[in-house]
């Protein structure tokens, strides 16, 4: 359903069964913005939809390539990927697990700019 709307790169999905009826919440890129989505998990009936503009000149980086960002500094699996909005433009968790033949497993949670692609933090778990 998203796809057919908002053709580009779905940057989350989350199902809520909290709510009456579950939803879906969707966030994707599409035509230089951000487009969240919330849609009844039953039906499929589109229940609102929001558009946040990317300030012009600035290119949302896609959700792989924040992971190719992170994977540059540490070789491993990919455990986990979000993406957090923010007024200026949002940020990708990327959470890598390296395992080490040594037994002394390495796990970091980058935290990547959405728009420059630049590596704001780096939290280490060994």
């Amino acid at each position: 359903i998203i796809a057919k709307k908002y053709p580009g790169e779905v940057e989350r999905i989350s199902l809520n069964k909290n709510t009456n009826p579950a939803v879906y919440n969707v966030e994707v890129v599409h035509d230089q913005a951000l487009v969240t989505v919330t849609l009844d998990a039953d039906s499929g009936q589109l229940i609102s939809e929001e558009k946040k503009e990317i300030p012009a000149g600035n290119v949302l980086i896609t959700r792989g390539k924040a992971v190719e960002i992170a994977l540059e500094q540490l070789r491993g699996e990919v455990d986990n990927v979000s993406f957090e909005h923010t007024d200026d433009g949002g940020y990708y968790l990327v959470e890598i697990e390296q395992d080490n033949e040594d037994g002394d497993d390495v796990e970091a949670v980058f935290q990547i700019h959405a728009i420059t692609g630049k590596i704001l933090s780096v939290d280490w778990d060994d």
